[in-house]
């Protein structure tokens, strides 16, 4: 069975079990492979509205996830108190409040739950642009599938 079926039928929690035990290079083998990779990526993306938190905070994210090849995938999360969107930058769109930028493992790690943001800066995996206000707000407002691991990562 595809990892997009297992995803689709098993959810977060599965993801989150396979991604905390895989080795970095089981992670980019896996991204690299098609239809895999652009599943997993898009399944993440899909599912995040779903996991920000009711809230006041207006303003444009962008994630900016380097791919192998160092392709860039861009999406934006829009929060609006009408809810929340993710969507591809748009031309005329005005300059992101905040630009997350990361490799694809990273972000899987991050979005599976199985890293933290605070691991990830402090090792230089994410590197962050703009508020650094809203990045903190975007903490609270966003839920990951699971909650990091116990030992901080």
């Amino acid at each position: 069975m595809t990892v997009g079926r297992q995803l689709a039928r098993r959810g977060g929690p599965w993801l989150a079990a396979k991604v905390a035990a895989a080795e970095d290079e089981q992670l980019a083998r896996l991204l690299r492979t098609p239809p895999a990779g652009r599943l997993l990526l898009w399944a993440i993306f899909t599912g995040m509205p779903h996991r920000v938190r009711a809230s006041s905070t207006r303003a444009h994210v962008e994630w900016r996830i380097t791919r192998h090849r160092e392709r860039v995938l861009t999406r934006r999360l829009v929060l609006d108190p009408d809810g929340p969107q993710v969507r591809p930058p748009r031309p005329g769109d005005a300059p992101a409040d905040l630009v997350l930028h990361l490799d694809e493992v990273s972000f899987v790690r991050l979005a599976s739950g199985d890293r933290s943001v605070t691991w990830l800066i402090l090792r230089g995996h994410l590197r962050v642009e703009g508020s650094k206000l809203l990045a903190a707000r975007l903490l609270l407002d966003l839920d990951p599938p699971v909650p990091s691991r116990a030992d901080g990562r």
